[in-house]
């Protein structure tokens, strides 16, 4: 039986979820640099193992280089980086998941 709150109820699964258990290794790119290093902190503390990359060319060289579990492409980027990049994460890796 799970832990409970003030009034009984059980708390929910994700209110108990505040790291990774595991290490995850992440690509994250973004096109700007200042948005990319505060992402990266909080990402990092969240448990995550982060590769931080900052534009298409960094985060194509990163692909090349090793596979990750996660790959996420900031809103920073431009359109037609978000646009291509999927494409070549796919291409990378048996099983991405994009956010």
């Amino acid at each position: 039986m799970g832990s409970r709150n003030k009034k009984g109820r059980p708390h929910s699964i994700m209110a108990n979820i505040t790291k990774s258990t595991s290490k995850v290794k992440v690509l994250y790119g973004e096109g700007d640099s200042e948005v990319l290093e505060k992402q990266s902190v909080t990402i990092k503390q969240a448990g995550y193992d982060v590769i931080p990359v900052e534009g298409r060319q960094q985060v194509q060289d990163a692909l090349r280089r090793e596979s990750f579990d996660l790959v996420i492409l900031g809103a920073t980027l431009t359109k037609n980086d978000r646009h291509h990049l999927p494409y070549m994460v796919k291409k990378s890796s048996r099983r991405p998941r994009f956010w």
